[in-house]
C-alpha cells in the first residue's frame, strides 16, 4: 500500500507482540478452508493474469478485488503481503495451510522454480475441478 502511494516510511515501530498460532489473531481468522469451486476458480484467475506477464503480486491484486467472499479476499492480500514482503508465492502460501494444502504448495513451488507457474496454476485449477467432480459423483453413488 505505501509503494503504491509513493511513500515511504521513515520510522516502524511494533505495536503489539504477534500472538502465536491458537492464540488468535490473523491465524484464527483463516483457520477454516475454502471449498474446491472456490480454489479452482481463484486458482485459474491467477493462472490467466500470470499467462498475460502479469507479476505475481499484482495478479493476487487483482483476482483479490474480483472475489466477492471478503474470506477470500483477505486472505489473497494477506499472501499478497507476503509476497511483498519477498517471500516467493509457494512460502506465502505456507501461511495458510487450511486454504492450500501441501501438495498444492509443492506444486506451485516447483512451478516457481521450473519457471512455469501459468501452466502449473492451471493444471492445479484442472486437478482441483476433477477432484471435486469425483467426490461428487462419490456422494450420488451414495
Amino acid at each position: 500500500m505505501l509503494r503504491d502511494k509513493q511513500w515511504t516510511p521513515l520510522s516502524v515501530n511494533t505495536l503489539n507482540e504477534r500472538k502465536p498460532q491458537g492464540e488468535g489473531g490473523r491465524e484464527f481468522f483463516f483457520r477454516r478452508g475454502i471449498s474446491a469451486i472456490e480454489l479452482a476458480t481463484v486458482t485459474r484467475q491467477l493462472a490467466t493474469l500470470i499467462q498475460a506477464a502479469m507479476p505475481v503480486e499484482e495478479a493476487l491484486n487483482g483476482v483479490a478485488a474480483q472475489q466477492e467472499k471478503r474470506r477470500i479476499k483477505n486472505i489473497l492480500l494477506a499472501v499478497r503481503s507476503r509476497v511483498l514482503e519477498g517471500y516467493t508465492l509457494a512460502k506465502s502460501l505456507e501461511a495458510f495451510p487450511e486454504v492450500f494444502p501441501q501438495m498444492y504448495r509443492a506444486t506451485v513451488a516447483a512451478g516457481e522454480h521450473a519457471g512455469y507457474l501459468d501452466r502449473v496454476l492451471n493444471r492445479l485449477a484442472d486437478y482441483t475441478e476433477a477432484r471435486m467432480r469425483s467426490g461428487q459423483k462419490i456422494q450420488q453413488a451414495l
